[in-house]
């Protein structure tokens, strides 16, 4: 079926909705005089467009990712298809700072990778369409190139990343998730948005004190220090953001994950998760956890290739950032301090549907598209790339 909605650059994703025009207004100097393509812009974003976008778009642009997959409509081809925002660069900027449909804002971007990518995706497209006065002023340029004196960036109300993920799972139409739609959607329902798929924690002071009490219920498999034993399947859980550990123990206690009856490791967690009875608690734990200093995993797989697990990797580096650190904005945790078997198991759960089959998991379900396309070769490959790294920078 063909597309009829807007262009995507990252899958998976899914998972950002902050439109922040106000970083637009003030860069406009540097974007007036970047708007105008030169070689140089379309070489940077050439690779920029390889770690952030060719994911779901393909690393031709042909709409052909690994991740393309997950997605109905399929991502736009660059090289085919009309934009249905328009592919003026004035209005490529503008879906690539502000989100549109499934895509989220990536404002986050620095915005001289912003606009390098936008000139090299314009230089895909066949019918290279030009900027307007009109196209230039949304985004705060007058037809000169210059910036608008009286430009003030049209902003829209941020929606909750949660709710924007749900609606994703629920029912995957990707012009339901229109902004303007979703805001007047939740002001007719009487009870607000519907549950997010994990519970916000309350707002609370971790105590880490507090943290370092109730971690006893963890050493028995993770460790005095959060370093995890491969004899009982606990990875290291040392250094990780404290969110994306909140997140995990609350879709255990939902049953999210680990219910799985043959998900013999999430079963035996589920339970432990149950222990941490209030919000606080979980709160309390997750950041004690964070402040614990990782150690450096000691190798298991053998033949992986560090130069091919670098190619490897670039899909990965849009969620798990190019450090393979993690990215909070993506609620994707870092690999950097995981043991290589504990990833290559859990690749290996998400393809046989152990993880990321219950609907109430997004996160889950969409890292269970991007597994398909990963090969345990392949794993091994980018483990002994995440090794590089971590050789390079010493231990943390």
């Amino acid at each position: 079926m063909k597309p009829k909605s807007g262009f995507f650059f990252i899958v998976v994703v899914l998972f950002l909705w902050s439109l922040n025009g106000k970083s637009l207004a003030d860069d406009r100097a540097i974007l007036s005089k970047n708007i105008i393509s030169t070689p140089e812009l379309v070489a940077r974003g050439k690779t920029v467009y390889s770690t952030n976008c060719a994911t779901c778009h393909g690393p031709e642009g042909k709409g052909d990712g690994p991740a393309a997959a997950a997605f109905t409509p399929k991502p736009r081809n660059f090289t085919a298809e009309p934009f249905k925002e328009g592919g003026a660069p004035s209005q490529i900027f503008y879906t690539v700072t502000n989100g549109m449909g499934s895509m989220p804002s990536f404002s986050s971007l620095p915005l001289e990778d912003r606009i390098a990518v936008v000139h090299y995706i314009h230089s895909l497209t066949p019918n290279k369409e030009k900027d307007t006065p009109e196209t230039l002023a949304k985004i705060g340029l007058g037809p000169d190139y210059k910036p608008l004196t009286d430009f003030q960036a049209e902003e829209f109300p941020e929606l909750p990343v949660s709710f924007i993920m749900e609606r994703m799972a629920v029912d995957g139409n990707i012009h339901s998730l229109n902004p303007k739609n979703l805001i007047q959607e939740q002001k007719k329902q009487k009870a607000g948005p519907p549950a997010p798929a994990v519970p916000p924690p309350v707002v609370t002071k971790p105590n880490l004190d507090r943290g370092r009490e109730l971690y006893v219920y963890c050493v028995t498999c993770h460790g005095e220090n959060g370093e995890g034993s491969s004899l009982i399947s606990a990875p290291q859980i040392a250094g990780q953001d404290a969110d994306y550990i909140i997140a995990q123990i609350n879709k255990f206690k939902t049953g999210s994950r680990g219910a799985h009856p043959d998900d013999e490791s999430g079963l035996k967690m589920r339970p432990m998760a149950q222990i941490l009875r209030s919000e606080n608690d979980i709160i309390h734990v997750a950041h004690y956890v964070h402040q614990l200093q990782p150690a450096k995993p000691v190798p298991t797989l053998e033949g992986g290739n560090a130069e091919k697990g670098k190619a490897a990797f670039a899909m990965c580096a849009s969620c798990h950032g190019a450090d393979g650190k993690g990215m909070k904005a993506m609620s994707a945790p870092s690999l950097r301090y995981l043991q290589d078997w504990y990833i290559l198991a859990q690749i290996q759960k998400f393809k046989a549907g152990l993880r990321g089959s219950d609907p109430r998991d997004t996160t889950g379900i969409q890292m269970k598209g991007m597994s398909m396309t990963v090969s345990d070769e392949m794993v091994k490959d980018i483990a002994a790339y995440l090794e590089s790294l971590d050789s390079k920078e010493g231990k943390r």
